[in-house]
């Protein structure tokens, strides 16, 4: 039986690696709009390690590595907002993101 996805609330020692999958992540979605100066790829490392601090931000897990990752906040009308949902493409209709 293989590993299980844990889905967990991020923490500062997982700021590079969703980093790292946020940029592997909208690669696609940069070359659908031929748009290379979309925010998930000029982020800073700094800015993630803003938002894994201050936001709500969960990542999933195979093993030691982080294979998604998603964030959350509440705009100040209090409306909740989600966004740059990352699904490493490895692990994209395996069962481990069902419809991913």
């Amino acid at each position: 039986m293989g590993m299980s996805v844990i889905i967990s609330a991020a923490t500062a020692q997982d700021v590079e690696q969703i980093f790292r999958l946020q940029y592997l992540c909208f690669q696609r979605e940069a070359e659908l709009y031929d748009n290379y100066r979309i925010d998930p790829l000029v982020q800073t490392l700094d800015a993630v390690r803003g938002e894994v601090a201050d936001d709500l931000v969960f990542v999933a897990r195979l093993g030691d590595e982080v294979v998604g990752s998603v964030r959350g906040f509440t705009d100040p009308d209090g409306t909740g907002q989600i966004g740059k949902l990352c699904v490493h493409p490895g692990s994209r209709v395996t069962g481990s993101a069902p419809g991913c």
